[in-house]
């Protein structure tokens, strides 16, 4: 779950809706054709995320894990680094580094649904639905989501909180120069009376 530096949720956990939507996280679509993503609230749904390691840091956290089938067959080995800086403006950034590698460096596919029902993966946010007015941007300065698989180096997504004329609350999701393909492609669903989703 994501909080803004003055304790306001942002995030939904496990929404009616979309269930397997747990905040901020990462996941693939397909992994060897399995389904990944969605589980447990779609069948089918096969893997399993073990932890395996875990260990808090002054400004964060390290996590290593395995990503395998329910009969134990090892798909993927998982790490992430987490750090956490407080910048002078009141907002925060997380610095989240992710590792995969295949069990003995065998082959692996990641994939996703094909066209027209063309999946996603990768690092996601689900905002809480009193974002009903928030205003989107992007690093190429959009102001309106753009198609599926736009790539861009950065979108935010912000707008006022329930509880107040003051509260106010937002994201920024960064792609890091250094990445393989830099810009990553993008995607936004932003349905301003229920759904917001980066």
């Amino acid at each position: 779950p994501v909080n803004t530096p003055a304790g306001y949720p942002i995030s939904l956990l496990s929404p009616w809706d979309h269930i397997h939507h747990c905040a901020l996280w990462f996941a693939w679509k397909l992994v060897d054709g399995i389904n990944s993503w969605e589980g447990p609230a779609y069948t089918p749904y096969e893997p399993k995320i073990v932890p395996a390691d875990f260990a808090i840091l002054d400004a964060g956290f390290n996590a290593s894990y395995r990503w395998q089938k329910l009969d134990g067959t090892l798909l993927l080995l998982g790490r992430t680094e987490c750090t956490c800086k407080l910048l002078e403006s009141g907002a925060y950034v997380l610095h989240l580094s992710y590792e995969f590698t295949t069990p003995g460096n065998k082959p692996v596919v990641l994939d996703r649904n094909p066209p027209p029902a063309a999946g996603y993966a990768g690092l996601s946010i689900r905002v809480v639905r009193e974002f009903r007015h928030a205003k989107y941007l992007d690093a190429d300065g959009r102001t309106e989501p753009p198609t599926r698989g736009t790539c861009t180096a950065w979108h935010t997504y912000s707008g006022p909180i329930d509880g107040g004329l003051d509260r106010r609350g937002g994201e920024a999701l960064m792609d890091h120069p250094d990445n393989l393909r830099f810009p990553t492609p993008t995607y936004c669903i932003h349905e301003s009376e229920s759904f917001g989703f980066l």
